[in-house]
């Protein structure tokens, strides 16, 4: 339910537009950076990212960004990772990053 509401909050906060413009790029690869990127900071579960992830998707986003963005925000969360760094080897942390990067980049670019 809390997932629900925030995005439901973002949803109705922030114009489409703003979501859209930065995941405007002229190659997949570069979009799925992109949606890789503005994952990062958003720091949102799956189920939170989706409903975000149909706003710019809606006004012609590509596939690749906003398949990178809603599959980014739990693969590579900034704070996942520095938990896992304080309670585990930092082996996992490193196989956490580099699998999320192989999974945000090269997913979303074969998805597109």
């Amino acid at each position: 339910m809390a997932a629900l509401i925030v995005s439901a909050a973002v949803s109705a906060l922030l114009p489409g537009s703003t979501l859209r413009r930065p995941l405007d790029r002229s190659s997949r690869t570069g979009s799925a950076l992109a949606g890789g990127a503005m994952a990062m900071p958003s720091m949102m579960c799956t189920c939170c990212t989706a409903r975000i992830t149909r706003t710019p998707r809606g006004q012609g986003a590509s596939a690749a960004a906003t398949v990178a963005y809603w599959l980014g925000n739990p693969a590579i969360n900034p704070a996942v990772l520095v938990f896992l760094i304080m309670v585990a080897p930092w082996q996992w942390a490193a196989t956490q990053v580099a699998a999320g990067v192989v999974l945000v980049v090269g997913v979303s670019v074969l998805v597109a």
